[in-house]
């Protein structure tokens, strides 16, 4: 699958090399960031606002519930985001229960996968713990469910699994995991692209204007959580990414 735009990127990555203009870029997504929080803070207000009619109809009271609190998770990944452009993302992550957190977020994955893609989810009954935070989960899963999407333009089927593991051989610190899957059914990956599959600007998905980011980003929060990703691709088409965070022991008050 191709690199999009490969013209542009050696002079990107030189761009970001400078760090002079590495440091602008970080003010301006800062700046990006914060502003698009203040737009989330007005548009959640109004749609508050709205749920106070009495006359407001049961479907569409559903309805602007689901949008707040798709309009939260965002406003959520916007501030972690932003701390991270400040450089203070590094703050302990508290404890969450993944399979939880994977059933809040399917109405979420359900609009970020589309219409022609089928989706399904498959988190067992038992809670399974990770150190992280619901907001970190959620970018993982957005970003590899969007990969998924793009990989199946023509519509296709996404599962996305929850299951405790033993433990990962690349996680220094042993012990069991919790193991996160995404299989798509498109149409696999180029063993040329394989390899650098999780460095910026390099991508499975077609020349659609994308800059390639989304998985270097799902590296990056896996790897804060202490975790490990990789992926494997049938001959014949079909991708499975494997997400693999360090299980711990619920929280005592539970």
């Amino acid at each position: 699958m191709p690199v999009d735009h490969p013209s542009d990127v050696p002079a990107t990555r030189a761009a970001l090399a400078d760090p002079s203009r590495a440091e602008m870029l970080s003010t301006l997504a800062a700046g990006t960031l914060h502003d698009m929080s203040n737009l989330l803070v007005l548009v959640l207000g109004c749609a508050e606002l709205v749920l106070d009619d009495p006359a407001l109809a049961p479907r569409s009271r559903r309805l602007i519930e689901d949008a707040i609190q798709a309009g939260e998770r965002a406003g959520a990944l916007a501030q972690q985001m932003l701390a991270f452009a400040r450089g203070d993302a590094h703050a302990p992550a508290g404890m969450v229960d993944v399979a939880a957190a994977l059933r809040a977020a399917e109405p979420l994955v359900r609009r970020v996968a589309g219409r022609a893609v089928a989706v399904s989810i498959d988190t067992g009954p038992a809670p399974l713990w990770v150190r992280a935070t619901a907001v970190d989960l959620d970018r993982i899963v957005v970003n590899l469910v969007s990969n998924g999407r793009d990989a199946m333009p023509g519509g296709g089927r996404l599962l996305l699994r929850v299951a405790p593991a033993l433990a990962h051989p690349d996680l220094q610190a042993g012990g069991p995991v919790v193991r996160l899957t995404v299989t798509d059914t498109g149409h696999g990956i180029d063993p040329a692209v394989r390899e650098r599959l999780f460095d910026a600007f390099a991508s499975t998905r077609s020349d659609d204007g994308h800059w390639g980011l989304g998985l270097a980003v799902v590296r990056a929060v896996v790897g804060h959580l202490g975790g490990a990703v990789r992926v494997t691709a049938a001959p014949g088409g079909g991708t499975t990414f494997v997400v693999d965070l360090p299980a711990v022991q619920p929280p005592p008050d539970l």
